[in-house]
């Protein structure tokens, strides 16, 4: 797929407009709120005095959900798209780890479904599958 193949099909995702910051105005406003709510995520684990290392790192991540949904939503292209899912799938991992572990303490088990699902997703992301019309990126928080 070239870029122009890409750029086209980018174009009939949501409220799609004219380009370079105004094609999903909606949703490019919205993910301010992503980088809002870093910031008071930074705030709580800092006057909480977190211990968890994982845990002081969400608002990092969170930051980058907000950037990347921000930059995706404003200049859709391939690169922005990728800006905008590894960090989702990176804080759905996150979670996904703390709620295993919620269930079970043997960590191998955590690491071998994680793993799993992270392969299962594999043959959609290089296109040996049908994406799902871009549902595959976020099949691991289903």
């Amino acid at each position: 797929m070239d870029t122009l193949e890409a750029l086209s099909s980018v174009s009939q995702y949501c409220e799609s407009g004219i380009g370079f910051f105004s094609s999903e105005p909606v949703n490019t406003i919205s993910s301010l709120f992503f980088i809002i709510s870093a910031y008071f995520s930074y705030k709580l684990v800092k006057n909480y005095k977190v211990k968890n290392s994982i845990i002081k790192l969400l608002p990092l991540i969170i930051f980058l959900v907000g950037v990347g949904s921000l930059l995706w939503h404003g200049i859709p292209n391939l690169i922005t798209n990728w800006l905008d899912t590894l960090p989702i799938l990176v804080f759905a991992l996150i979670a996904l780890f703390f709620s295993i572990k919620k269930l079970t303490s043997n960590k191998k088990l955590i690491f071998g479904i994680i793993s799993l699902l992270v392969l299962a997703m594999l043959p959609f992301e290089f296109g040996i599958l049908s994406k799902f019309n871009g549902l595959s990126q976020y099949l691991v928080m289903l």
